[in-house]
């Protein structure tokens, strides 16, 4: 991320809050992905996970346009972050 945030001119707090916000939104993610999954079923969790990545991504590669950060902040939301 790095590079990508000198190459849009962001300050090293801007750059810290990318990979930041994309954690913070995995934890909410944590929270109400299998809350889906249990209630509403598998199935139906799954079909969010992928719009709501794809959507995100879609977001993010139009960073030139949009705000880069919002973007993490909706991938996080809906994908669970591999730590470790």
């Amino acid at each position: 991320m790095v590079p990508y945030g000198q190459q849009i001119n962001a300050s090293t707090a801007e750059i810290g809050a990318f990979s930041t916000v994309f954690y913070v939104y995995g934890i909410v993610s944590l929270a109400w992905m299998p809350w889906l999954a249990d209630t509403k079923g598998i199935r139906i969790a799954i079909i969010l996970s992928v719009l709501g990545t794809a959507i995100s991504y879609a977001v993010q590669g139009s960073a030139h346009h949009f705000m880069p950060l919002g973007a993490k902040a909706v991938l996080g939301v809906y994908t669970v972050p591999e730590w470790g």
